[in-house]
């Protein structure tokens, strides 16, 4: 099988159900264990688009930085997957100032609280700068690119 036919038969041969209940580690692994050769950098790739991870990331970018996220922008994961009633994930582009290369980092933070994107930056921009310190790296943008939520969880204020 080359390898569009492998992504191509990885999206829509393993049911949704299983995309939703198991890691992506998890699958990733029965799928080699069986023999299937497929980069992890696509294969994540699918997992994102079959579970529409990443989905509102742009509409996130652009709400009101002190709104709540909407429901409907999270993504619900099964119960007993999150530490947490929720996760907020953030990315953080910073640059090397040696090399000019420019790197994106994902972070996350679990909280059960139901969190505005401020509150998210606020905490992540703490956590960002303690390892930025004592290297030559520089943030440059920093925004919450998904949130996830636990199954039937009510997020307190």
């Amino acid at each position: 099988m080359g390898s569009k036919e492998t992504r191509n038969w990885i999206e829509f041969n393993i049911p949704r159900k299983a995309w939703k209940e198991l890691s992506g580690a998890s699958i990733l692994r029965s799928l080699k264990d069986v023999g299937m050769g497929i980069r992890e950098q696509d294969f994540y790739g699918i997992r994102r688009k079959v579970l529409s991870l990443g989905y509102y990331e742009n509409q996130l970018k652009a709400r009101a930085i002190d709104q709540l996220v909407p429901r409907a922008w999270m993504n619900e994961v099964p119960k007993g997957l999150l530490t947490s009633n929720a996760l907020y994930k953030y990315k953080v582009q910073v640059a090397n100032l040696e090399t000019g290369e420019v790197e994106t980092w994902t972070r996350a933070i679990s909280s059960n609280q139901h969190l505005t994107p401020q509150e998210v930056l606020d905490f992540g921009t703490n956590l960002v700068i303690s390892k930025l310190y004592g290297y030559n790296y520089e943030m440059m943008d920093m925004h919450v690119s998904e949130v996830w939520v636990t199954e039937g969880a009510i997020l307190s204020r």
